[in-house]
């Protein structure tokens, strides 16, 4: 029953975030509208990087569609994990600073023409429910590895 448990948790963080990263590159670049008016908003806020907006985004789809297809291939799944925590993480804090700021949004943009985007509630919510999965996803690939190093 423990074998069991343990495959699962193996598989269903690591499917999860990838198909995550995956509907979310994709649909920015179908549709990157609203994921540039937020980048936008945060620009504007921070008083940085105003002018470069549609460049930001394209990397943010790069960054996602990366990490879907290390997260896929299994491969690098330690770096995938870390980079993933640091980037959700990342864009949480941020999100974070702008509900406490007091900044209202009617969609993030994040999963672009897909629209499973909300306000900063939903998606604070939805990021907070991603590295928990991040973790739990790096925790069972940490001891993968220290199992296989036996």
């Amino acid at each position: 029953m423990k074998i069991k448990l343990f495959r699962l948790l193996a598989i269903v963080p690591r499917l999860l975030l990838a198909l995550t990263f995956l509907i979310s590159g994709v649909g920015k670049t179908i549709d990157s509208t609203d994921a540039v008016k937020l980048v936008e908003v945060i620009s504007s806020k921070f008083n940085a990087f105003e002018s470069l907006t549609t460049e930001m985004v394209f990397h943010i789809v790069v960054v996602e569609l990366g990490l879907a297809i290390l997260l896929l291939i299994k491969r690098n799944l330690i770096v995938a994990y870390i980079v993933s925590f640091l980037f959700v993480g990342f864009f949480t804090a941020i999100l974070g600073f702008l509900y406490i700021d007091g900044v209202s949004i009617s969609t993030c943009g994040c999963f672009g023409a897909f629209g499973f985007s909300g306000g900063l509630e939903i998606t604070l919510g939805r990021n907070l429910v991603l590295l928990c999965l991040i973790v739990t996803g790096y925790l069972v690939e940490i001891q993968n590895e220290a199992i296989i190093s036996k």
